[in-house]
């Protein structure tokens, strides 16, 4: 099987390029009025040049997390790679947020190309930590036994007990 990382890798930039070339979110019409402001309906690279502008900042922060999680994937760092591709998804998802609170009127095609660009590298890098997970090992005692035990020579049950006493009297 080839290397599981490119193939996340791949996949992940295919649905991100695609998310940058799809038109990512309705605001209004566009073009129109001479006298306001229209944006119409960005697309995923305009979207991501002018995330960053608030109030769109914290769902934009996912792509940073998401391209040092794929150089964590590439630096073979899997564990600190899905820690934060599962913070991009969480950043990513709050996008809904927006929303619902009216920021945003409507997503389109390539905002859920985006998101799935950040949950299929999560779900990626989650499975290659997993399969380069080591096995556990088991525990050791913290020490080795100095002397045995005082309490080795005690007998297990009474009928034990007789038995000594009895072979003492005896010798």
């Amino acid at each position: 099987m080839r290397d599981p990382a490119a193939l996340v890798l791949g996949v992940t930039v295919v649905l991100f390029v695609s998310a940058c070339a799809a038109p990512a979110v309705y605001f209004d019409e566009g073009g129109h009025a001479c006298t306001a402001i229209r944006l119409g309906s960005p697309n995923g690279f305009l979207c991501l040049l002018m995330g960053w502008i608030p109030p769109w900042t914290f769902p934009w922060v996912a792509n940073p997390l998401l391209l040092v999680g794929a150089i964590c994937v590439l630096c073979r760092q899997p564990r600190i790679a899905t820690w934060l591709a599962s913070i991009a998804v969480a950043a990513g998802l709050s996008t809904w947020v927006l929303v619902a609170i009216g920021m945003i009127p409507r997503v389109l095609v390539g905002c859920y190309l985006w998101q799935a660009s950040h949950v299929v590298f999560a779900v990626g890098c989650f499975v290659i930590y997993s399969a380069n997970k080591p096995a556990p090992q088991p525990l050791e005692p913290p020490f080795a036994p100095v002397c045995e035990s005082p309490f080795a020579s005690i007998p297990a049950t009474p009928t034990e007990a007789i038995a000594e006493n009895s072979s003492a009297s005896i010798a």
